[in-house]
């Protein structure tokens, strides 16, 4: 389950005192660039764990070498909640910060001076994002906790960057091509990335996945004695079949100098947890070497490289908005095919894209399953949120956005929310139903609607409590002949762990578990699937792997290692 924790504010060892943007401002800008960007590539490799926020011995360990001896002692002194001096969303702040205010040159940083860097991180917490007064209104409370939470979940790896690797992998070479036969085009993304960089994807990401290996593992020995150890440097690939001249272009697609970098944050910037520019390029060059920012940006590559890759040479916002829909079209295909490996059908009858039987009502809802007398209703939205709307601290801005994109357009287009509603007025309707092509409907006196995003979104804090607020009140004025639940939301990631489920579990049964432990937490489903305490199936089967994402991973690595031509040990 998450781990919830406290962040140590500046203040505390600064007579109760926040800093002002001034003096943080002051105090790093006494820190070279460069040298500072390594200091934050270390910290940020020493602290990521597998199975825990941060590394503690490391952490530890650097709240001891960074703070003067006393200071250090009473930051680390025990304490019932769990609290941290450094983390990731606050080392990514200051590599940004670092980048913008500090100036490159030949400085050292002496001895003395370590001793005052961990205030410079502890006051930067005082700058990650004032948000605005809590509103009143029920729905504008969720779109605050969400939007408040939103880059803290997002930093804080709440997101495992495996199963983003391993979907990204199985929706471009597996989900994609079966939409071949779309109209008025089929978005060949391989063909088109390879146009624009000059480099076959699969080697792009064959490449990526070498890289990854590099920075997987961090020896804190090695880089004191060099720095370099932990860098990565065109000698890294000799043991590929790959050219010299696409290893080159691979590594300008990853990579910038801090100089570039500088460039694209004061080019847009939307808050102090927009980290877009690291995003697009994870490494950053110094020398013949290149250093790791962030590790899950890295990851992320698989899927962000590819696609914006593409957008970004399109003219005409037409075109835009079709590559947009052909995506959400590529995860509406993968997230159906996840759907019906991982079901057993005397369990969880699942119909794909389902349309009625009078072909003028069009799609009953991207996918059906039947769960005894329960039924599943499910819209899968593969839609992209922008950094303004995610970073900003503008809630505002953001109920806008997920209103447009997961509720109902402006115009009145219905989206996930109300598409749902739809479905069961239709297929429900007390005086008339619609048949469903394939789907028996007859037992059924239960109806659960679920929407699962691509984007985290969806699984972020108060983001269902904030959908299902829409869906009760666009189903007050709906007469239908059966129950219908609360509205439930999940990311792709938790939509993939609850499948795991699916081979000896109901759908709804799963679903009726979390609602009910929401309700006996009182939280009104505040808090995401996996992050919910008191789920009794969980509690009773435990936490399972789920096997597409496995799957899909132990692919990716074998034609990885085929494509660079590598030899695979015995």
């Amino acid at each position: 389950m998450v781990v919830f924790a406290t962040y140590i504010p500046f203040s505390e060892i600064n007579e109760n005192k926040p800093s002002t943007i001034e003096e943080f401002h002051k105090a790093i800008a006494a820190f070279p660039r460069t040298r500072m960007l390594h200091i934050c590539s270390a910290m940020n490799a020493l602290l990521r764990s597998e199975d825990q926020p941060v590394n503690i011995a490391a952490h530890d360990s650097l709240v001891r070498n960074l703070f003067d001896d006393a200071t250090a002692a009473s930051l680390l002194q025990p304490r019932e909640e769990v609290r941290y001096v450094f983390h990731r969303q606050q080392i990514l702040f200051i590599a940004k910060t670092v980048i913008l205010y500090c100036a490159d040159d030949d400085q050292t940083i002496a001895p003395a001076q370590f001793k005052e860097l961990g205030k410079v991180f502890l006051m930067a917490g005082d700058h990650l994002g004032t948000p605005p007064k809590k509103p009143e209104a029920i729905p504008d409370k969720f779109a605050y906790f969400a939007s408040t939470l939103l880059p803290v979940q997002e930093a804080s790896g709440f997101h495992r960057f495996d199963y983003k690797m391993a979907r990204s992998f199985m929706m471009l070479h597996h989900s994609a091509p079966q939409l071949r036969d779309r109209r008025p085009r089929y978005w060949d993304i391989p063909a088109l990335f390879e146009q624009t960089c000059g480099l076959p994807l699969l080697t792009f990401q064959s490449l990526l996945f070498g890289a990854l290996t590099k920075f997987v593992k961090f020896d804190p020995k090695a880089y004191m004695d060099d720095p370099r150890s932990y860098g990565l440097d065109r000698g890294w690939f000799r043991s590929t079949n790959v050219r010299p001249e696409l290893i080159e272009t691979f590594l300008d697609c990853v990579s910038n100098t801090p100089e570039l970098f500088k460039g694209s944050f004061e080019k847009a910037d939307w808050g102090a947890s927009d980290f877009t520019p690291f995003r697009d390029r994870p490494l950053f060059k110094d020398g013949d070497y290149y250093f790791l920012i962030d590790f899950a940006f890295l990851a992320e590559k698989f899927e962000t490289g590819p696609f914006w890759t593409v957008h970004n040479t399109l003219k005409t916002n037409a075109e835009k908005i079709d590559l947009h829909s052909f995506w959400g079209e590529v995860f509406e295909r993968y997230s159906n095919d996840v759907l019906k490996t991982a079901s057993d059908k005397a369990v969880n009858a699942v119909q794909d894209s389902p349309d009625f039987e009078d072909e003028s009502k069009g799609q009953l809802c991207d996918a059906a399953v039947v769960c005894g007398t329960s039924a599943v209703f499910i819209e899968m939205k593969g839609a992209t949120f922008t950094s303004r709307a995610k970073y900003g601290s503008d809630y505002h801005r953001l109920m806008a956005e997920v209103d447009a994109k997961l509720v109902q357009e402006p115009d009145g287009v219905a989206k996930a929310v109300y598409q749902l509603k739809r479905a069961v007025e239709l297929a429900f309707d007390p005086s008339a139903p619609e048949k469903v092509k394939g789907l028996d409907l007859r037992l059924v006196d239960t109806v659960y609607a679920l929407v699962v995003t691509r984007d985290d979104i969806g699984s972020v804090f108060a983001m269902n409590g904030y959908l299902q607020v829409k869906f009760s009140a666009a189903m007050n004025d709906t007469d239908a002949s059966v129950r219908v639940t609360p509205l439930f939301c999940m990311n792709a990631e938790d939509f993939e762990r609850l499948c795991a489920y699916l081979g000896d579990t109901a759908l709804a049964d799963l679903l009726h578990a979390h609602y009910r432990a929401c309700r006996e937490r009182g939280d009104y489903l505040m808090t995401s699937y996996f992050a919910t305490d008191g789920n009794k199936i969980l509690k009773r089967l435990g936490l399972r792997q789920a096997k597409v994402s496995l799957g899909a991973w132990s692919r990716l690595a074998e034609i990885a290692v085929q494509h660079l031509g590598l030899k695979t040990e015995p």
